[in-house]
Formats: C-alpha cells, sequence, structure tokens
C-alpha cells in the first residue's frame, strides 16, 4: 500500500482541518467523514471537498478504503468511537485529551494493546519547534538533571459561551458543561513536560477558582503542582478566562543542573546570561506534520511519537490534578 484513505470522525474545527490536510496530501488519496449533523457533513463536502460522508460514523468504519480513522469528536466522546475503529481493524488517530476519566482511559489503553494496527494521540505542541529543541537539548545532557520546570495554558477563551457552539445532536454546549480546563488544555503541558524528562506523574496537587468566566460549570482558573517518579517537580496553570493575549512560549521555563530555558532564552553561565536558542516558539497547531506523522507511521513504519498508552499517561495527569483542585488534597496518578 503506497497510499491510504483516511476517515474523520467529528466535523467541527480539528476534524475540518483534518480534511483539509488529508484532500491535500500527497499519500492520501480518499476521504470520508461523519459526523450526527448532517449540515457539517454537507458543508464538509461543498467547502472542504469531501468524497464520501455520513451521519453513523459506524458506516464509515465499514468502509474498506478507509485505513486510518481520526478521532474529532468532544473530549468525553473519545472513547467509543476510538475503541470501534480499532476493533474494525483501522489504524486510529485521537485528538487530545485522550479522555476525560480515568475509565474510559482503560478501556482505550486496552483495546490498543489488543490490536494489531497503530495509534496516535493528538498532542500537537511535540511537533511545535521549540519544543523539539528543548526535547533534544535535554537529551543531549546539555541542560545536565532536570529538577523544575514550567508551562502554563493561559487563554482567552470565553468566545466558547457563543450560543452558536450549542450542539442539539448532544444537547449541550459541551465546551462550557463539559470541558475542564486543566484537562482540555492543560494536558499539552502537561504532556510536553512528561516528553522532556521521559517520566511518568506520580501525585498531583492543585488549587482552582471560578471567578473570571462563570459561564463554565467547572473553575476556569487551575493551578496543578505534579511530583514525577524521578523526583522533578512541575507547576501547570490552566486558565481560560483571562483578559490579554496569551503569554509568549506558554511561560515555558526548564531548570538544569547544567543550564536553565526560559522560553526561546538559555543560561549556561550565570556571567554570561540568557542567550536566544535560535529556535521560535511557533503560534498555533502545526496539524499539518502531525497527520503527515501518523500516514508515515503507517506506510513507511515508524513510531508513532505519542501512543495510547502515553497519550494516557498525560491524559490520567491532567484528569488526577482536576480531581485534587475539586478534593484539596494530594491524587496518586495511575500509570498506564
Amino acid at each position: 500500500m503506497d497510499k491510504v484513505g483516511i476517515g474523520v470522525i467529528g466535523l467541527g474545527n480539528t476534524g475540518l482541518a483534518n480534511v483539509r490536510i488529508a484532500k491535500r496530501h500527497p499519500r492520501c488519496n480518499f476521504v470520508a467523514g461523519a459526523d450526527l449533523l448532517p449540515e457539517r457533513v454537507e458543508r464538509a463536502k461543498v467547502e472542504f471537498g469531501l468524497d464520501w460522508g455520513c451521519t453513523d460514523y459506524r458506516d464509515l468504519l465499514a468502509r474498506e478504503d478507509v485505513h486510518i480513522v481520526c478521532v474529532n469528536t468532544p473530549d468525553h466522546l473519545h472513547a467509543e468511537p476510538f475503541v470501534d475503529a480499532l476493533k474494525a481493524g483501522k489504524h486510529v488517530f485521537v485528538e487530545k485529551p485522550m479522555a476525560d476519566n480515568i475509565e474510559d482511559l482503560r478501556k482505550m489503553v486496552e483495546a490498543a494493546s489488543e490490536a494489531d494496527t497503530k495509534t496516535l494521540v493528538g498532542h500537537i505542541l511535540r511537533f511545535n519547534p521549540l519544543i523539539r529543541e528543548v526535547k533534544r537539548l535535554i537529551g543531549e545532557g546539555e541542560l545536565g538533571q532536570v529538577f523544575y520546570m514550567e508551562a502554563d495554558y493561559i487563554h482567552d477563551l470565553r468566545c466558547q459561551a457563543d450560543p452558536e457552539r450549542f450542539n442539539p445532536a448532544i444537547g449541550m454546549n459541551w465546551w462550557l458543561q463539559r470541558e475542564h480546563p486543566m484537562i482540555g488544555g492543560g494536558c499539552h503541558q502537561i504532556d510536553y513536560l512528561r516528553w522532556f524528562v521521559e517520566d511518568n506523574v506520580a501525585e498531583v496537587q492543585a488549587y482552582s477558582n471560578h471567578m473570571a468566566f462563570p459561564e463554565m460549570k467547572e473553575d476556569d482558573c487551575n493551578v496543578a503542582i505534579l511530583r514525577f517518579k524521578g523526583g522533578c517537580i512541575a507547576k501547570v496553570a490552566a486558565v481560560y478566562g483571562p483578559v490579554g493575549p496569551r503569554p509568549a512560549a506558554d511561560k515555558l521555563a526548564v531548570y538544569g543542573t547544567k543550564a536553565t530555558i526560559m522560553g526561546e532564552m538559555i543560561c549556561r553561565d550565570e556571567k554570561e546570561g540568557f542567550v536566544p536558542l535560535g529556535v521560535s516558539w511557533r503560534s498555533g497547531h502545526p496539524f499539518d506534520p502531525q497527520l503527515d506523522h501518523f500516514i508515515r507511521c503507517v506506510l513507511d513504519g515508524e513510531e508513532p511519537i505519542t501512543d495510547a498508552r502515553d497519550g494516557a499517561n498525560s491524559a490520567a495527569a491532567a484528569i488526577c490534578a482536576a480531581l485534587a483542585a475539586k478534593t484539596g488534597g494530594p491524587v496518586r496518578v495511575p500509570e498506564f
């Protein structure tokens, strides 16, 4: 096989991004889509060139010309199509967070471990040039032993209260009623901090409040302290109602015994101070390299940068951080 057919389940913003990329990818020859709302299916056909569409994703899974399935449903609806697609023999991409509860994570990891196909979880910031450069420097020992890290998801998402975001097919605006900022947003930072130190979070403590975005059901301001198995400590904030643009480079800071990175700068010597890394943060979402990577995994045998087990460990830490803020005490993080 030298080309793949791709099926996208969930034709909202991220789903349509995958349709757009798949249609122009030289190694993709067919793009199908499924959404509970028929008007979304028709829009994808007219505006994005979708080759075939349906409102029941199981019809999509039945097609033999679909080899890769992208699950772009709301966060709390990832598990069922993910598991069903694996059982249908498909390679499966699922948007981050992999799930918003531990039970679903367990089902998904079990299904992935029993499948002969590949999985990729959409932790897209692993494709950001600055994140990749920090990962490289840590891996080559340039920072020494990393002992403390910070990164924040601070993003004015009050636009999610727009009445047009109500989805009649599921009877809610899921961003307001189901999303938790630490799980839906902070999982980005938790994931790449885990990737940096190649370690899992053992325990998390967190605090939160509900002041800036009262339309959300969950607390809109969250701060978590993560303790990794190897001893490193990290802080992640997930804030959905700030006034102003997003902070540069996620306010990223990585402290090692040999060097410190702050955003796009590095300090190896106190007298020299901070100097540019030479690599810049890329704003937005690098969807193109992410889907291209998974196509190469399927066609060329590359290993996924974030498989189901890896993605589950990132989601579990975020889920436990949300729980810690609610309970007011430390929470142990299960490991997958």
